[in-house]
């Protein structure tokens, strides 16, 4: 028996069995009632969050390290089922995917954020690793009006009662990071996003920082100690997560 994405318990009669995994990748939302953002030309966020998991993927299995997707395809799954996944392979470490909205101000530099555990110095060097190596990316790439807000960088979230705010950091014990890589409701960044060079590229950051994380004693100077106090929206729920969606 296994739980399905949406938590109920399923047998499998036939399978293989996950051992040594190093990084889970977790492509945020998924599904007909769970798209995430969406830009004006009808790009979701869930579609490109799970081409950059894909792909990055692919760029750790080229590093020789081990990860598993939280989902493969367009269907629903419950954050506390892809938040504990983490946990039940033993892995050592956790990276949600996703991309920001609404719009923030326009700025000059990428507005990318990287959420950490506010209890956790290890996701906070991962943090910080990881947002190295795809702000000087998205940096690296001319003639694009960026926006962000004034505290992007390394940031704990946390909520009203002083918690980290979103579920895929607070509920794993792994060290976990969330990634916001740039808006998709810019329409520059948005374009930009649709094009098999972004999602080589930052696939090939993210890979690069959690390599650095697994085989090095890398630290840079972000401290990780910007905090946002926000409550996010329940998300999806239990009565919203159809297992006949979710398992294709």
């Amino acid at each position: 028996m296994v739980r399905s994405p949406c938590g109920n318990q399923v047998l499998i009669p036939e399978g293989q069995a996950i051992t040594r995994t190093q990084i889970v990748l977790d492509p945020g939302h998924g599904g007909r009632k769970d798209p995430g953002a969406v830009s004006k030309t009808g790009l979701k966020e869930s579609d490109i969050n799970l081409s950059i998991a894909l792909a990055t993927q692919l760029e750790l299995s080229r590093l020789n390290i081990n990860s598993v997707l939280t989902r493969t395809g367009d269907y629903p799954t419950l954050i506390n089922i892809r938040a504990l996944l983490a946990d039940a392979l033993s892995a050592d470490a956790l990276i949600s995917i996703h991309h920001n909205s609404p719009s923030a101000n326009p700025s000059s530099t990428p507005g990318a954020e990287v959420y950490v555990q506010s209890t956790s110095a290890r996701s906070q060097r991962l943090g910080a690793l990881v947002y190295e190596k795809t702000f000087d990316y998205l940096a690296s790439i001319e003639n694009i009006s960026w926006v962000s807000r004034s505290d992007a960088g390394v940031i704990q979230v946390l909520n009203s009662q002083g918690s980290d705010a979103y579920g895929m950091i607070r509920r794993p014990t792994t060290p976990s990071i969330l990634l916001e890589l740039g808006y998709l409701s810019n329409p520059q960044e948005a374009e930009l996003m649709t094009t098999d060079t972004y999602v080589k590229n930052i696939s090939k950051a993210i890979a690069a920082g959690a390599q650095s994380f697994l085989t090095t004693d890398n630290t840079v100077s972000d401290s990780a100690n910007k905090v946002r106090i926000y409550n996010p929206g329940p998300g999806l729920s239990s009565r919203s997560c159809d297992d006949a969606l979710a398992m294709p």
